[in-house]
């Protein structure tokens, strides 16, 4: 029995099923808390609970506090684990569900109205989704909540909504739909709808709260970390913290960089989660508890939006922009192709030839300038954005593409010592099928000194 307590093993598969974990400490000191708790996300695998066989070893958990009870969730599942045993030395829970189904809901975020869990979004089945389910805990079975309109979530490295649990208020920032069966990239890769709303739990309906900012949308994109608190979504990136105050509709920066990457150094080993005015750390293998004091009403006020409310605007207007976009997209077409002839029948013959970058090109190397330099690639998405060519058909994305690309590492041969072209691919850690772009370091400084002459 001691063996298996200390190797926390499942005793069986069935919906009976008892586990024992090792992590009392943390579990007693969640007990212990009173306030509402944001369900406390691992971030890696085995952490509340180690079960060694079938799908659980490869999904990450999430502790949820449901009123006076405790439920350890495997993501991407529906299988819930309930505590039902606590003292000095090991945590023993039973699973609580009768689920069978899994692979639906990868990435999705869970949240508690009182003694009711909620879970929200996800992907799965090649597309995400934006549906809402409920826990039941009399059938041990995950329903589906009807709403008026369906709101999928952003699926990068964080999450773009918050819950407010005092108002029952669901926010997301923007509007993300993937589907892998498409032949659109966009879309494989996340088509963002710039649309801010919010859901109201008690009505079951979602409703727009306005247009998404460039600035909130630049920042959650870029996210590395997500962490819920009572005062708003908690974000690091560009290792700076930000706050997205839903409720009031800002995003605050916190003005010490020491602090973020104090943030980062605490993620490595713990998982996190924030009460009063602390966060607090638990260590993934022994669960000793730790708190730093990091007061939100330090966060300040930077003068951006999350999203500027639409005022007496109507759907059948809408559709007279769409009508506009297609027109700036034909006339935007026009002028790059006809930039692109410019640039063919303009072909410099020594390396004393004087000529400019054109405008599009310079954003190009600015954004892989700063890519670069941050250790990080552009993908396909972020340089047809760059190019103005986002909205059109790939075999167009493809072409000006290719020929920006000719052009960059033509001028950057002639006017440099360099005969290594500037902008380079290589293939995608996430999908070998595409290629992602970059300026080798030994050659930013290089870069940085043309585009300053």
């Amino acid at each position: 029995m001691i063996f298996f307590i200390c190797s926390e093993i499942t005793f069986s598969q069935s919906t009976d099923s008892i586990v024992y974990s090792n992590k009392s400490a943390f579990f007693k000191k969640l007990k212990s808390i009173k306030e509402y708790v944001y369900p406390i996300e691992s971030r890696t695998q085995n952490i509340f609970i180690n079960i060694p066989y079938g799908i659980y070893p490869e999904k990450v958990q999430t502790a949820i506090k449901a009123g006076e009870d405790i439920y350890v969730k495997f993501d991407n599942t529906g299988t819930l684990f309930k505590l039902i045993e606590l003292n000095d030395s090991v945590a023993k829970f039973k699973r609580f569900d009768k689920t069978v189904n899994f692979n639906y809901c990868n990435g999705a975020v869970n949240f508690n109205a009182g003694n009711e869990i909620y879970n929200y979004g996800g992907y799965g089945f090649w597309k995400n989704n934006g549906l809402i389910r409920i826990f039941d805990p009399k059938s041990g079975e995950w329903s589906v909540i009807k709403t008026n309109i369906e709101v999928p979530q952003q699926l990068f490295e964080t999450t773009n909504s918050w819950f407010d649990y005092k108002s029952k208020l669901l926010y997301t920032a923007y509007q993300v739909d993937v589907n892998a069966a498409l032949k659109d990239n966009e879309v494989m890769y996340g088509k963002i709808t710039p649309i801010s709303y919010v859901f109201d739990l008690k009505k079951k309906d979602w409703n727009v709260l306005g247009k998404s900012t460039s600035k909130a949308i630049e920042l959650l994109k870029a996210g590395r970390l997500s962490l819920s608190t009572n005062s708003g979504l908690m974000l690091l990136g560009y290792e700076q913290l930000y706050l997205f105050d839903f409720s009031n509709n800002e995003i605050l920066h916190y003005d010490d960089n020491v602090f973020a990457q104090l943030y980062m150094r605490i993620t490595d080993n713990n998982f996190v989660f924030h009460l009063g005015n602390k966060l607090y750390s638990v260590d993934k293998f022994t669960a000793a508890i730790d708190s730093v004091e990091l007061d939100l009403q330090h966060f300040k006020k930077m003068g951006a939006k999350i999203y500027s409310p639409i005022k007496d605007y109507t759907w059948a207007f809408v559709l007279g922009g769409i009508a506009l976009l297609y027109l700036s997209y034909l006339s935007i077409k026009t002028i790059i192709d006809r930039r692109i002839a410019k640039l063919k029948s303009t072909t410099p013959e020594t390396k004393n030839f004087k000529f400019e970058f054109s405008d599009i090109e310079k954003s190009l190397i600015h954004m892989l300038l700063e890519k670069s330099k941050s250790n990080q690639t552009a993908t396909i998405n972020e340089i047809n954005y760059v190019l103005g060519v986002k909205d059109k058909n790939i075999g167009l994305q493809k072409k000006v593409r290719s020929e920006v690309f000719n052009a960059v590492n033509e001028k950057f041969k002639l006017i440099s010592d360099w005969d290594e072209p500037l902008v380079q691919s290589i293939r995608s850690e996430n999908d070998k099928r595409y290629f992602e772009y970059m300026i080798r370091k030994d050659m930013i400084k290089e870069a940085e000194r043309v585009m300053q002459d």
